[in-house]
């Protein structure tokens, strides 16, 4: 599927409601769920993506010049949200003016990462400015530390009742796997296929809340004491197990440290986000509450 594509398409109508996005997705044969097109559109901060509302509804981020963590002597940024073909025509020009260089990394189904490679940081605003569109220095680590704390989005997840008359499935946090279940226990993360969507509900010490999966999985994992992620400082890679991915925004967070998406290991079933610092990765830890050794 091209990738492309679809960001020039979502970019031309700016918003709309759920049915609009799957359109788009039919149209250029996507591989993926619908879903999954999404999370992986919303981790690269093109689009937002409300779940909650009826019907549901997306938008498209605003073009935005994402500063990467600084490893080296020059000044890096990714290109995010609207994308169009003559403000892709307006960047060419404006880096070839002031002698930036531009890397266009191709990302399966997804959009082309698009990096701009500076040698003074007053050329990214420059850039910026020439487009119109927004210049965010230091993007990853300021998401980071606006990342909420698993214990205060626990702390809003409203207490429900479970639902009743559909399949159920609990994630087992011994094997680490989703299992077919009749009837639920008193504690664990459970799986409702209801007719408008699945549902999740967290249960311990007889409090049932509703919750999102990925937050529940981290919240199951602080409740049974286990660590999962993993970070490799000399290498600057966050390993994330391919059964606990993470949630939406710290998955940006992390992304916005190298401007794509993290590579998969079929071998170990785990992603690793590369590039990302050492700040970023602690917010992300000590947020979902998962301690580790950094080595």
């Amino acid at each position: 599927m091209n990738g492309n594509l679809l960001l020039l398409y979502l970019s031309e109508l700016g918003n709309g409601r759920w049915t609009q996005f799957t359109d788009a997705l039919k149209t250029l044969s996507a591989p993926w769920k619908p879903s999954t097109h999404a999370r992986h559109l919303q981790m690269l901060a093109h689009i937002e993506v409300d779940f909650a509302s009826e019907p549901k509804r997306w938008s498209i981020a605003p073009p935005t010049l994402a500063w990467l963590p600084r490893y080296d002597n020059d000044h890096h940024a990714v290109l995010c949200g609207w994308r169009t073909e003559p403000l892709l025509k307006k960047l060419h020009q404006s880096i070839a003016n002031l002698e930036c260089h531009l890397e266009i990394m191709p990302q399966e189904n997804c959009p082309d990462a698009i990096v701009i490679h500076a040698k003074e940081s007053y050329q990214l605003d420059t850039i910026a400015d020439q487009l119109s569109i927004q210049s965010e220095p230091e993007s990853a680590a300021r998401l980071a530390q606006c990342l909420p704390h698993l214990d205060d989005y626990l702390s809003l997840c409203p207490s429900k009742h479970e639902p009743h008359g559909y399949g159920i499935r609990q994630f087992e946090h011994i094997n680490k796997q989703w299992e077919v279940i009749e009837h639920t226990s008193k504690t664990g993360l459970f799986e409702y296929d209801c007719v408008d969507g699945r549902q999740y509900r967290l249960k311990t010490e007889d409090n049932c809340r509703e919750l999102r999966r990925d937050e529940g999985l981290y919240a199951l994992m602080d409740f049974h004491e286990l660590s999962v992620l993993r970070y490799e400082g000399q290498i600057r890679a966050l390993i994330v197990p391919s059964y606990a991915p993470l949630p939406i925004l710290f998955a940006r967070s992390a992304i916005l440290c190298s401007g794509k998406l993290p590579l998969y290991d079929f071998a170990n079933k785990q992603r690793q986000y590369q590039d990302v610092s050492t700040a970023v990765a602690y917010n992300i830890l000590t947020k979902l509450k998962q301690e580790t050794l950094f080595t």
